[in-house]
């Protein structure tokens, strides 16, 4: 019993807990509500306001621990935990095992024996519901008010606490689906036909009532004919035909409303002479000539390979600045946590008017019937969205690895691995991609997959303990997998593991070593994006994106990186001259961090040491860069930021573009380069141009 007389054995696990998982240059621990409760657990306490009296008697030094501890996950006190047990086994024994699958399943084989590792799932946190039956009734009756005096925006709004506050069972929930039926009706109204056609499909599969559904399914045929897809509307008039049967009405009203159905079938036809609503995207931003072996890149890059530089990208002829070198969906991607509620988990962007509740996750949202089934699709059948949180910390992107060489991994069966596991998975190539034959492309399942199990990992640099904790995650999320029936014919109960899931388990310490040094922060604009002021860039995710990461990282790269959700688009900062590497930055800026304040976080980081311009010269910040122009400078240069300015506000963004690439183009023409403070004022200016068109 850890309550024992005293205190003494719940002071000793608490301190001993705290000083193995706190940062050791913070003199205070503090704790999340959720490292609070995982404590909670540990030491046997289920009353908060008990646990609190007996950290303040019998742990005063650990003041303030209901405060943020940001630099920890909610798993680091399982690890404590599991580590405790591998080093009782015997450390030494571990350390002495040859290869990663065998580490693999010594480590599993020790952890079975530990009930929570067994039902893995009770690792992840639990918190309590806030969907609540009449507060998404009230909701509901309050939007319905609001659309009956017109109030549009109103009527969404309260539309959207009744959905997101429905109770969901067995992924549906009425009070969801009426939620959505109604918010169809406001945008149906508006012409936002899109918007109407999601809700109606979510409204569908949260399980409206089948007595309402002939109305839904009216409301679909009226959008489809509106868009032009006439097929498909003549399909939805004959659903609510269909439903009429089930229909609430009386005899006399459903004759009405079928013979107004009928009028609506014989009156489509594919030359139709209602004109569609014209659905434009907002940009056309696209690589207009791809590369060869690199289809989302630009044909003015190569990767090259160098013993120094490794895998890098260069300049194959000159390019000017604005022009867009890649573009890349992830292959896997996470939100943060502290995000779920208002960013939608499958593209990543806010989901503004349109929220869809996950049918499976309490507070995971989409921004779209289209994006729930596509993230369903893509990962649902492992409900990965706890263990996300339970790994998930705010001190670096880079704790979001181990999910995402999750993400990774599970979008193929663990056959498929078995298959190809002497092809790709056998041999490690630090120079995969930059000697493959004339005819390769890097796409296909087959050559991504090579490229995860190829990234630079470090894993020869790696401590036994560093080695230790990435072998426990990766053993966690494979003891998830056996729990989730990843593997056909495997018993879940067994206490040993078989070949497969030793090999499965290697493959999650390999790719999560690899994503660790290989992934990518995922930005949003939350707030206005204004002519010549920083941009309001907000952290929303991590991703993980091949071609991406084949570009080295500068202090001062030569690109900007620009997010639409986790999209993103490379576009050249300046002019880039032939011959030239293309550089990305991995989050390190010369205007903002000294490189005092850079080196540190890039060595520990990245376990390199930068030699890129900014290092090597030492670079000043932003305000302390040269300014000076001479008067024929100023005049060659003449208004064109002025004009920047003037079209930006007027929503003209492609246009103002146009001047901060003039401007550039004219700086380079005079031999005026980086570092220079008008440089990299005219650069922001292109990459606020390129933030507001995409958002």
């Amino acid at each position: 019993n850890l309550r024992c007389p005293g205190g003494l054995l719940f002071q000793f696990r608490i301190e001993s807990l705290l000083n193995r998982c706190k940062n050791t240059r913070n003199k205070m621990a503090f704790l999340t509500e959720e490292m609070k409760m995982q404590l909670m657990k540990v030491v046997g306490v289920t009353d908060v306001t008990e646990f609190d009296n007996l950290v303040k008697q019998h742990a005063p030094q650990i003041e303030n621990f209901d405060k943020t501890f940001t630099k920890h996950s909610p798993f680091d006190l399982q690890m404590v935990l599991m580590k405790e047990q591998i080093e009782g086994a015997g450390i030494n024994s571990f350390q002495n095992l040859k290869t990663i699958e065998e580490k693999i399943k010594y480590v599993y084989e020790i952890l079975i024996k530990d009930p929570d590792f067994k039902n893995v799932k009770k690792m992840c946190l639990k918190r309590k519901s806030q969907k609540d039956v009449e507060k998404s009734k009230r909701s509901r009756d309050l939007g319905n008010k609001n659309f009956q005096k017109k109030v549009n925006e109103e009527a969404i709004r309260y539309y959207n606490e009744s959905i997101l506050t429905g109770p969901i069972e067995n992924e549906k929930g009425k009070d969801v689906s009426l939620g959505l039926g109604n918010r169809s009706v406001v945008f149906f109204n508006l012409n936002e036909y899109e918007n109407c056609l999601q809700d109606i499909e979510g409204a569908l599969a949260f399980g409206y009532p089948e007595e309402l559904r002939y109305k839904v399914f009216e409301r679909q045929g009226r959008c489809l004919q509106a868009v032009g897809k006439y097929e498909e509307a003549r399909q939805s008039y004959t659903k609510a035909l269909g439903s009429m049967d089930k229909a609430k009405a009386t005899e006399e009203k459903k004759v009405e409303i079928k013979a107004d159905l009928e009028k609506s079938i014989s009156e489509i036809s594919g030359d139709c002479e209602n004109k569609p609503v014209a659905l434009l995207s907002k940009n056309n931003f696209k690589i207009w000539s791809p590369h060869k072996q690199f289809p989302n890149m630009s044909d003015s890059l190569a990767i090259k390979y160098s013993p120094s530089a490794g895998r890098h990208a260069v300049a194959t002829d000159d390019i000017s600045p604005g022009e867009i070198v890649l573009i890349e969906q992830p292959i896997a991607w996470t939100v943060n946590p502290n995000q779920s509620s208002s960013v939608c988990q499958n593209c990543a962007r806010q989901v503004g008017r349109t929220p869809f509740p996950s049918p499976k996750h309490e507070s995971a949202v989409f921004c779209s019937y289209s994006c729930l089934t596509e993230f369903e699709k893509t990962f649902a059948k492992y409900d990965d969205l706890p263990f996300v949180e339970l790994f998930a910390s705010g001190a670096t992107e880079g704790s979001a690895s181990v999910m995402l060489a999750f993400r990774c991994l599970v979008q193929k069966p663990s056959s498929w691995y078995t298959q190809h596991a002497s092809s790709l998975f056998s041999s490690f190539n630090e120079k995969y991609g930059t000697e493959e034959e004339e005819g390769w492309k890097f796409e296909g399942d087959e050559n991504i997959y090579k490229a995860v199990y190829n990234l630079v990992n470090h894993i020869d640099k790696m401590t036994v303990d560093k080695e230790l904790v990435a072998v426990i995650k990766s053993v966690v999320l494979l003891r998830f997998l056996v729990c989730s029936g990843y593997f056909p014919g495997e018993a879940e109960d067994s206490l040993a593991i078989s070949a497969e899931q030793s090999f499965i388990g290697k493959l999650l310490f390999h790719f999560q070593c690899g994503i660790t040094y290989n992934q990518h922060g995922v930005y949003e604009a939350q707030g206005a994006i204004e002519a010549g002021k920083k941009l309001p860039l907000v952290d929303v995710g991590a991703a993980f994106y091949p071609n991406m990461v084949l570009l080295n990282h500068s202090c001062c790269p030569n690109t900007i990186r620009i997010n639409q959700g986790k999209k993103t688009y490379l576009v050249a900062k300046h002019v880039i001259k032939k011959g030239q590497e293309v550089t990305d930055c991995y989050g390190m800026h010369h205007l903002s961090n000294t490189k005092a304040e850079r080196t540190p976080v890039i060595e520990n980081g990245f376990l390199f040491s930068c030699k890129c311009k900014a290092c090597l010269e030492n670079w000043t910040i932003l305000p302390q860069l040269e300014s000076r122009l001479s008067q024929a400078e100023m005049g060659k240069l003449g208004t064109l930021l002025s004009k920047y300015q003037s079209h930006f506000r007027e929503h003209k963004f492609e246009k103002a573009s146009t001047f901060c690439v003039e401007y550039l183009k004219k700086m380079d023409e005079m031999k005026i380069i980086a570092p220079h403070r008008n440089y990299e004022i005219a650069s922001m200016a292109l990459s606020s141009c390129f933030w507001a068109s995409l958002q």
